[in-house]
C-alpha cells in the first residue's frame, strides 16, 4: 500500500495539516506536504476499481 499526500495552502504560505484527509489519518509532514495512511480496505477499493 502507499501513503497519500497533498500540500495545504500556497507555496509562500503553507497551511497546517488537517488530522484527516478523505477519512485517512495523518501520519506526518515533510517540508510542505502532509502524508496520510489509507486503510487496507480503502486501498483495495482503489486498486480493484479498474
Amino acid at each position: 500500500f502507499s501513503l497519500w499526500y497533498f500540500r495545504p495552502g500556497t507555496f509562500e504560505n503553507p497551511g497546517p495539516c488537517p488530522p484527516t484527509w478523505y477519512n485517512q489519518p495523518l501520519v506526518g509532514r515533510y517540508k510542505k506536504h502532509c502524508f496520510y495512511e489509507p486503510t487496507a480496505e480503502e486501498c483495495e477499493n482503489v486498486y480493484n476499481t479498474f
